[in-house]
């Protein structure tokens, strides 16, 4: 199965500090790809007194033909950065968006 990622293996080779998952357990066809599995990772990297947790903000995307792990967003976005991103694609057009850009990169 093909792994593609557009971030430094080192910032996403451990566990993510939080995850939530936003589709499973469907089939979903788009363009000849079954997708099956889209979350949302947080890996926090640092934290300033000040301005908070500074996170990586990933999205998980799997399907019948390969896995794409892409950035979606980071910096320091206080501690509510994961459930904030999961508003944001849930009240807007964002799934499409993710999927057509990790098939994208799946064909490449």
């Amino acid at each position: 199965m093909i792994k593609v990622s557009d971030i430094d293996c080192d910032r996403i080779k451990r566990n993510p500090d939080k995850s939530v998952v936003l589709l499973t357990n469907v089939k979903i066809d788009n363009q000849g790809y079954i997708i099956e599995h889209i979350e949302i990772r947080q890996y926090i990297e640092k934290s300033d007194p000040t301005l908070g947790s500074y996170s990586l903000l990933t999205i998980f995307i799997k399907t019948n033909k390969g896995i794409v792990e892409m950035k979606y967003d980071e910096g320091f976005r206080g501690n509510n950065a994961i459930d904030s991103a999961v508003t944001m694609l849930k009240q807007y057009v964002g799934f499409a968006s993710l999927i057509n850009r990790a098939l994208i990169e799946l064909q490449r």
